[in-house]
């Protein structure tokens, strides 16, 4: 049970970011098609088993196979930039408040923890999310249910059938293709001595999780319709003391998702042999500057084109012969 659960929290480590514990993802992807979003949450469900399985089972072979592929790298090398930008960009929005020297103290932190996932092995994502992500899902559950009473259906602006129907699930497919694309590299790595009941609770256990969890930001953020073009749903319906642990828990989801894209971003740049300081600059610094175009621009824009590299990564992975 112990190494279900080190995957487990190891794929909600690399899912759970800036834009799924804003809420932002969520209202994304899901919130602006209104009531017709909870039809997709179960299908979102059962693609993300089928994709665990597959990646827990047969991920470390395929990419094995397309190791030499110079264009799988670039793309997984892109799709993981604009995810570490975005998570640098969350960081950032939660400490717009913070005392300068707190806020110098926690990047020195975060770019320690970068340099140290850029270099180190897998185990060492896996450890880091053991601690931070049963905290994180506590704390977003909590703030479920302490704001749902003051939640209304009553206002919620749903689009026409088709618009609904098609844009939603368009979008569900999307949301998975985004998250799974990159993800593959984490997953396939963990998977490695997993057997295939284990493989199989694992992934249950994982798209469970996420599935729940999308569901009850997305009931929030629905209730709560008027924020849905927020850049942080959840931050802006929060105040008080909830507020100030919601920042908190941002900070981490953004922390744990980073680190699993400069994970990622790094695996990438050993096929170019590129110099250690080199790979540290590209996989860290820059995202962190591209970052500063903003987080609200970076969820809205910069991930949907972020879904259709993956659905080309995917394709290249999975698909082709070879």
């Amino acid at each position: 049970m112990k190494a279900v659960l080190f995957v487990v929290f190891l794929i909600l480590g690399t899912v759970i970011g800036s834009g799924f514990s804003t809420g932002k993802e969520i209202a994304v992807f899901f919130s602006r098609f209104g009531l017709f979003s909870f039809f997709f949450i179960p299908v979102c469900f059962v693609i993300f088993y089928a994709v665990f399985y597959l990646l827990l089972t047969r991920g470390k072979e395929k990419l094995k196979n397309s190791k030499k592929s110079k264009l799988i790298s670039c793309l997984m090398f892109v799709c993981a930039t604009i995810f570490s930008s975005s998570m640098f960009a969350g960081v950032e929005n939660c400490m717009t408040s913070m005392h300068f020297v707190f806020v110098v103290v926690l990047m020195f932190l975060v770019f320690a923890l970068c340099f140290f996932a850029c270099f180190k092995e897998i185990k060492f994502l896996s450890k880091i999310n053991l601690v931070l992500i049963p905290f994180l899902l506590l704390v977003l559950f909590c703030f479920f249910v302490f704001k749902l009473p003051k939640s209304s259906f009553s206002h919620i602006a749903s689009p026409d059938f088709f618009t609904g129907l098609l844009g939603g699930g368009l979008y569900t497919i999307l949301y998975v293709v985004l998250n799974i694309s990159l993800s593959s590299v984490v997953i396939a790595k963990a998977g490695e001595n997993l057997t295939k009941k284990q493989a199989k609770l694992s992934a249950f256990l994982s798209a469970f999780v996420l599935s729940a969890f999308i569901l009850m930001i997305n009931i929030l953020v629905v209730c709560n319709f008027e924020l849905v073009n927020s850049a942080m749903p959840l931050l802006a319906m929060s105040e008080g003391i909830a507020s100030i642990l919601l920042r908190f828990v941002i900070m981490v989801g953004c922390l744990t998702t980073l680190l699993s894209m400069v994970y990622i971003s790094a695996s990438c740049c050993k096929d170019f042999s590129l110099s250690d300081r080199f790979v540290f600059v590209i996989c860290v610094l820059l995202p962190f500057f591209l970052g500063k175009i903003g987080f609200s621009f970076i969820v809205s824009f910069l991930y949907p084109f972020a879904s259709y590299l993956g659905v080309i990564l995917l394709f290249l992975l999975f698909l082709r012969k070879g």
